[in-house]
């Protein structure tokens, strides 16, 4: 079945065409990849868990070094919550992020600033991975390691 491209038919909004059409697109692509490829499949589901569970086990270790006493579940219902709200149509979460902590951190029994606290632990992660990143990138168009921006120079 194709359960997007059948939602996006019965909407029957204007703008569902386009999405429709790219719906079933992904979805033929998907059904051919679990039909012809199931070992890349199950490569992506293993590294998809693998990424889940590396990122469950970062949260609860924030958790425990700020003194939360938390187990997995919970851990994993605190950190889906903090997923949810990067999905939210706001620039950054914009403050989503630290009131889906807090409402989860009130939920589990925790104090309220341990959901501010976990909250600015993944902001400043964020923030240092993007900085990492963005140092990488200057250093290899500094360097010239990518050979077509430095095209643009010689030009």
């Amino acid at each position: 079945g194709q359960p997007l491209t059948w939602l996006t038919r019965r909407v029957g909004w204007g703008p569902m065409a386009s999405l429709g059409m790219a719906a079933a697109n992904a979805e033929r692509q998907a059904a051919r990849l679990i039909r012809e490829e199931p070992a890349a499949m199950a490569a992506a589901l293993g590294l998809s868990a693998l990424a889940w569970g590396a990122g469950v086990l970062e949260y609860w270790m924030s958790l425990r070094l700020l003194g939360v006493e938390v187990g997995w579940v919970e851990a994993l219902s605190a950190l889906t919550a903090a997923r949810f709200a990067f999905l939210l149509p706001l620039p950054g979460g914009a403050g989503v992020l630290e009131a889906s902590q807090v409402m989860a951190a009130q939920l589990f029994g925790w104090a309220p600033a341990a959901g501010i606290a976990v909250s600015l632990v993944i902001r400043a992660r964020d923030f240092l991975l993007a900085l990492v990143g963005a140092g990488m990138g200057a250093v290899l168009y500094r360097f010239s390691l990518f050979p077509w921006f430095s095209k643009r120079e010689r030009s």
